[in-house]
């Protein structure tokens, strides 16, 4: 990755009881969806994130993944409890 370069993301609205699969590239327990959404930030290759409640604890489980509902329409199921969190934007800005 270029150094010198900004990766810039914006997110769409959520998709409640949705999820992407066949593309997690990193589960992580979170606090809350900011945390989640900034691990997408930081990860080069995300493109998108489910977010779900976990029963037995009080942390959400964040999946980074590295695809979206564009590339693969097919991957985008209904899972109660979870959300999808597309992004919308995703380029570089060089300074």
């Amino acid at each position: 990755m270029d150094l010198d370069a900004c990766r810039v993301l914006k997110f769409a609205a959520p998709e409640e009881d949705r999820y992407l699969e066949h593309h997690v590239i990193q589960s992580i327990l979170v606090d809350d969806n900011d945390f989640c959404q900034m691990k997408c930030y930081v990860e080069p290759t995300c493109l998108s994130y489910n977010l779900g409640t976990m029963a037995s604890v009080d942390k959400f489980v964040c999946e980074l993944s590295d695809s979206d509902h564009n590339e693969h329409p097919e991957n985008l199921v209904f899972k109660k409890g979870f959300s999808y969190h597309p992004t919308v934007v995703s380029m570089p800005l060089k300074y």
